[in-house]
């Protein structure tokens, strides 16, 4: 894995170092569950500080990229060439599934209350955007309190605001 930075460039060294990896995992040079290097293997190869690898493994980890354990070392995750539409559509549900208390949590103790909080923002971006890295191709916002907390700007993903839908629908309707 070769990764160059440019100490002359206005982009922060772990973005570059991210970007790079990124590159790398979609462009499938290095397979899932490849063992990257350490922080600090990646730190003393790049003469970087470790928190700037640190810094890089948390935004590829947050996008789903790759993951890490104690046993196994830090590694990609990320794999997009599944075999059938069925098996994409168990990692969905499986996402969506291992999410469900968080999701509920946020919808019934805060959004239904008129709490809006950045973290559970953050917690449902997380969720979508291993939904796209997944195969998801859009995300319905079926609950009529999300669109308070997820907003089409928030995601590089169509969401489709059923709420939204139907009051446009309805009116519709009615002028009709």
């Amino acid at each position: 894995m070769e990764i160059k930075i440019n100490r002359k460039s206005k982009i922060a060294l772990y973005i570059q170092i991210e970007n790079q990896i990124k590159n790398i995992i979609y462009s499938k040079i290095l397979s899932k569950n490849y063992t990257l290097p350490s922080e600090r293997q990646l730190a003393n190869t790049l003469k970087v500080n470790r928190s700037t690898i640190i810094k890089a493994y948390e935004e590829l980890k947050e996008k789903g990229l790759i993951d890490s354990n104690a046993r196994r070392g830090t590694y990609i995750s990320f794999c997009d060439n599944h075999e059938e539409n069925y098996h994409k559509k168990c990692l969905f549900w499986d996402e969506i599934y291992s999410n469900r208390e968080v999701i509920h949590q946020i919808i019934y103790n805060e959004l239904c209350k008129g709490i809006i909080k950045d973290s559970s923002k953050e917690k449902y971006k997380k969720i979508i955007n291993k939904l796209c890295l997944n195969g998801a191709e859009g995300i319905v916002l079926g609950c009529t309190e999300i669109p308070l907390l997820i907003k089409q700007e928030d995601v590089n993903i169509p969401i489709f605001d059923t709420t939204a839908i139907h009051a446009v629908s309805a009116v519709e309707l009615a002028l009709d």
